[in-house]
């Protein structure tokens, strides 16, 4: 992975609750995604995902600076000590990382690809019919 979660910052504030991430390799952050979820009884990451971050396309450099913070805001990038740092905002107006048994998620993908579901569904007579994707 060419990015890595280093911490979260003022877990439970509101205010200025946000993740840090560092970028390890060149790579763009709209290909990755924040998943919050917790964790099944065997340890594993749950399915039942409570929320997502799916971050804008952004090319980024090795040893640059992802924040992403839990409020609302205007996205940002900043120079400090020759690196830049970006700041992305997920819009919650309540902290997400309130319970320290939760798991967070970095998910990488090359394509997202989504549909809205009356584009892939149909109604007929016999009832509702899935279409292919």
């Amino acid at each position: 992975m060419r990015v890595e979660i280093r911490s979260i910052i003022d877990y439970g504030k509101p205010e200025s609750e946000r993740i840090i991430i560092d970028v390890l390799e060149d790579c763009n952050i709209g290909h990755y995604m924040i998943m919050h979820t917790n964790y099944t009884h065997q340890e594993r990451p749950s399915n039942k995902v409570k929320t997502i971050y799916i971050f804008p396309s952004q090319p980024m450099k090795k040893g640059d600076t992802v924040v992403l913070n839990t409020k609302e805001g205007k996205n940002s990038m900043l120079e400090k000590e020759g690196r830049m740092e970006y700041s992305f905002y997920w819009g919650l107006d309540k902290c997400i990382w309130n319970n320290t048994e939760d798991c967070i998620l970095i998910v990488h993908f090359d394509n997202l690809i989504h549909k809205k579901i009356n584009d892939v569904i149909f109604h007929s007579e016999a009832g509702i019919h899935h279409k292919s994707l």
